[in-house]
């Protein structure tokens, strides 16, 4: 889905359009003949939104109908991938740190803005992000690697890791509920332990045993403000990834750029 540079050779020596997203801000021309007609005015809307804020639905609408790109992103049909055990975020950013051992030299602008992120954190939501060659994850490297990652429920728990959509999750009663638009499938009928987490969050809820357990958890500060803008980010990454491939859903973004959602809670506190 990842249409960019390899971060190891890419950032952060290349000009981006996005701030702060590394080669994540490289955009690479369509190839279909029917979007790519249109591509000028894909970057004109697409720049005025990174750099003035500025969504005119309507102009997005009119190019979506010249384009044949649906304007409301579609949402996957396929299972929840379950894992058997939670996979701790130092062993997860540990992972990440040997496949991309320069990672930490563009950590902290690439998720928290140039600020002093959790370390820990950090790591383990990279390890998810498509930093390698052909836009592959660290975790879908090491579940492919021999010999396999030890302890066996370690290794078969990776895919269930990186697949697991990154969400907006609120409390509500004995569970939560996303705050923005995912399939049925991944909101979670209950959870423990709910005193422990914030009233707002960022994370990955994964499916551990027909358990549902929070991972990944970061508080989010002004939610209303968090929500509004993510919900437009996302968007526009539909938009932007959409014109290379028809079969993406909503879910490809949430698990793909999972940065998009963090940077964006930071970038709120920053600017506070």
């Amino acid at each position: 889905m990842a249409q960019h540079v390899p971060a190891r050779t890419a950032w952060p020596t290349l000009h981006v359009l996005e701030p702060m997203s590394g080669e994540f801000g490289v955009l690479q021309p369509p190839n279909n003949p029917r979007i790519a007609a249109e591509e000028s005015t894909f970057m004109d809307l697409y720049t005025s939104a990174i750099h003035n804020g500025l969504i005119n639905l309507e102009q997005w609408h009119s190019w979506c109908n010249k384009t044949g790109i649906p304007f409301t992103p579609w949402h996957e049909t396929s299972g929840v991938v379950r894992a058997e055990t939670l996979i701790p975020l130092e062993v997860l950013s540990n992972l990440c740190e040997d496949f991309v051992p320069h990672i930490g030299a563009f950590i902290h602008d690439l998720l928290w803005g140039g600020f002093a992120g959790p370390t820990i954190l950090s790591g383990a939501i990279a390890s998810t992000l498509p930093l390698l060659k052909n836009g592959q994850c660290v975790l879908a490297k090491v579940a492919d690697r021999r010999p396999k990652l030890t302890p066996a429920e370690y290794h078969q728990s990776l895919t269930a890791h990186h697949r697991t959509p990154t969400m907006i999750w609120r409390k509500s009663g004995n569970s939560v509920y996303p705050a923005l638009p995912l399939a049925q499938q991944y909101h979670p009928s209950s959870l423990n332990n709910l005193e422990y987490l914030p009233d707002t969050f960022v994370g990955k809820i994964i499916c551990i045993n027909h358990q549902w357990v929070p991972h990944f958890v970061a508080p989010v500060h002004q939610p209303e403000i968090a929500i509004r803008v993510t919900k437009a980010r996302l968007l526009l990454a539909w938009f932007r990834y959409r014109r290379h491939s028809h079969n993406i859903c909503l879910e490809d973004i949430l698990r793909e750029r999972s940065d998009i959602i963090y940077r964006t809670n930071t970038e709120i506190i920053i600017n506070s």
